[in-house]
């Protein structure tokens, strides 16, 4: 496999390049025997595998894979701790692993990954193999742990990394589920009321001839604007969503999508707060497992597929490449980053502790993000619940006007 690295001479003047070895240790190895001290290691994936060419993976397989759960994740992690830390081998614990799962591919990723440790491969180098079920920084984390003789606890601080992403991300869910129940009763409602309820009024109150009020007019005009192009806006809701769907993980839509989602009034602060939680708390379990901090920041880009979130990494990587501190970095005041936070980053820095200093961001933020989105939630209700009273009163009213005019011709 292939290797481009970053490294520095004794003299202290940049070096790069790219190596042919078989594994991320030997290359270490390499560069150590050339007397080179390496500020970044990025493995490169040969053409036939970028292409798909030569691969001995079933393609039917290949196509079921999908992003796995944090649960799931942080279950397979925890289990493969508890199995190293009984004695068992890791060929022995990955295949007894593989043996209680019943996805087609995440057993064919776990018989891979024993396989290439039967090559020599580390844990690391054999789940990097499949990025959409081990995330990078996950592999980083890992590689920390293998060198560092720390594997077994390694597992289960990236078991709890995960294990707490999956509560935040449940806590997000469920404050969100009571509005979109609410807004989808609201629109069938209306939907029964324009398809049954006024198409039976309508010949009722033409055939009595009296004038009929605006709201009526307008209603009446709604409805019949519906019953005639139902099917042509259907195609089109159709289309426009299928669209969407196609081209929703593409490079331009997605950036776009980043930016108005920070940029959105109550939706934006939210957001950065969830990013700054996560990547703090990534950061700081990768710190922790015993990455270098460039190292630690290049795993953590892989978190957000979003160029404006790489382009800030990047950034933060070339500063401290350059000697500075990270609560030092300028991009940090660039992209709104908190003072409270620059300043605990300074205290972990000069006190060493900085992985901690990490995961107490996290942890505070994910606090905030719960606390905002409980208020969210509690602002939202009564505002949905007024608003579909409004619209569903406002068509009953429609309705039932000119029946009170009839009424009092009536009388």
């Amino acid at each position: 496999m292939a290797f481009i690295y970053r490294a520095r001479d004794r003299r202290g003047r940049e070096v790069t390049g790219k190596l042919e070895v078989s594994g991320r240790r030997a290359a270490l190895q390499k560069l150590k025997s050339r007397k080179l001290y390496p500020v970044s290691l990025e493995r490169v994936e040969d053409e036939a595998r970028k292409h798909g060419e030569g691969s001995a993976r079933d393609p039917s397989v290949l196509s079921q894979m999908r992003k796995v759960d944090r649960r799931e994740l942080a279950l397979v992690l925890r289990q493969l701790a508890t199995m190293l830390g009984s004695g068992l081998t890791l060929l022995s614990a990955l295949e007894t692993l593989r043996a209680q799962k019943t996805e087609p591919a995440f057993r064919q990723a776990l018989r891979e990954t024993a396989r290439g440790i039967e090559q020599g491969k580390t844990l690391a180098e054999s789940l990097e193999a499949h990025p959409r079920l081990f995330p990078a920084h996950l592999c980083g984390m890992i590689y920390a742990g293998e060198e560092a003789g720390m594997l077994t606890d390694v597992l289960l601080t990236a078991a709890s990394t995960f294990e707490n992403e999956a509560e935040v991300v449940g806590q997000i869910k469920n404050a969100l589920l009571y509005p979109a129940l609410v807004m989808l009763v609201a629109g069938a409602a209306v939907i029964v009321l324009i398809s049954f309820v006024i198409p039976a009024f309508r010949d009722i109150l033409l055939s009595m001839g009296l004038p009929l009020p605006l709201p009526t007019r307008l209603l009446l005009g709604f409805a019949a604007s519906i019953a005639d192009y139902g099917y042509y806006l259907g195609f089109s809701g159709g289309g426009l969503l299928l669209l969407l769907m196609r081209t929703w993980h593409l490079p331009q839509p997605r950036e776009i999508r980043f930016g108005l989602l920070l940029r959105l009034p109550l939706v934006g602060p939210l957001y950065f707060k969830m990013l700054l939680a996560r990547t703090c708390r990534i950061l700081g379990a990768l710190v922790s497992s015993g990455l270098t901090l460039t190292a630690a920041l290049r795993s953590t880009r892989a978190l957000f597929n979003y160029r404006q979130y790489h382009t800030a990494i990047e950034a933060l990587i070339h500063s401290v490449e350059e000697g500075n501190r990270l609560s030092q970095t300028a991009k940090l005041h660039e992209l709104g980053v908190p003072a409270m936070v620059i300043n605990m980053l300074q205290v972990g820095e000069d006190s060493g502790n900085l992985a901690s200093v990490l995961r107490e961001i996290a942890e505070h933020y994910e606090r905030e993000l719960k606390r905002d989105m409980e208020r969210l939630t509690v602002l939202i209700e009564p505002a949905l619940i007024l608003i579909v009273g409004v619209v569903v009163g406002s068509v009953i009213l429609s309705t039932v006007l000119p029946l009170f005019t009839v009424v009092s011709e009536g009388f």
